[in-house]
Formats: structure tokens, sequence, C-alpha cells
């Protein structure tokens, strides 16, 4: 049951939206409280330079680097502003407590980023993506998780 107060975050890779549970356990109302995004367009849109070489001195070996992956480096970003506004918002004593819905990849991005004070209040982790579901497909989706 989503108690009365209760922070919902429910995010992916492009868009984080945080409601918070104006009604009550048993008629929950889940209320938008903030939202932003990230446009994250495909590595190749984003870079064209092809992947740089190392060349060794000992015996003239060469060795190939990896192609950078700005896509994956623009969501380890935005999880850093996810975590931020929710740092804030404990800050500002308006969390207590929340549920964290976000697919698998972005809730471990989140989870390396959390500081522990925000670890010690995360009720429950989801891993779907639900950033385009409405708000009673979301209680519905938590109601079952936890019950």
């Amino acid at each position: 049951m989503l108690e009365h107060d209760l922070v919902i975050v429910v995010c992916d890779a492009q868009h984080a939206h945080i409601y918070r549970n104006t009604g009550t356990a048993q008629s929950p109302a889940l209320a938008f409280m903030m939202g932003f995004e990230q446009k994250n367009p495909p590595s190749s849109q984003q870079g064209t330079d092809k992947p740089g070489t190392a060349f060794g001195s000992a015996l003239g070996q060469r060795s190939h680097m990896d192609e950078t992956d700005y896509h994956r480096q623009r969501e380890k970003l935005f999880s850093h502003d996810i975590v931020r506004a929710l740092s804030d918002l404990q800050t500002q004593k308006k969390l207590d407590k929340f549920i964290l819905i976000a697919p698998p990849r972005m809730l471990a991005l989140l989870r390396d980023n959390m500081p522990q004070s925000l670890k010690a209040i995360t009720c429950a982790e989801i891993d779907k993506n639900l950033t385009k579901h409405p708000t009673d497909k979301i209680v519905d989706l938590v109601n079952s998780y936890r019950s």
C-alpha cells in the first residue's frame, strides 16, 4: 500500500517524474512534484571521431582504444541529476521515504550515485520502465509489488 506522503520516483535514461501520494493508503492519489528530461541520441549521432591509438614505447606495439559511448555517459550524468534532486528534497525535509521505479541499468546507476542517507530511506526498487504510463497504472503496479 502507498502510505500518505510516500514519494514515487519513476525514471529511465531520458525522463524522470517524481510524485507524492497526497491520498490515503486505501485511496492513493499521485500528485506530480517535479520532472525533467534530457535528449540522449545514440552515440553515433553524438560523436563521430574514430577511436584513438596508443603506441607502446618498448617494442613499437600499437593498441586501439575503445570508442567512447556518449549515450552511456549522458545516462550516467542524468542519474547524477536525479540523485541530486532527491538529495535536495531530503535536505528540504520534503522526502522521508520513497520508491524507485526504473529499468535495471538505470537502477544500477542510481544506486551507484546515491549517498547512504538516500539508500536508507528507499522503501523499494522496481525494475520496470513506467515513464510513459499513467499514474493509475503506476499505483496498481506498486500495490501489486508491495502486497
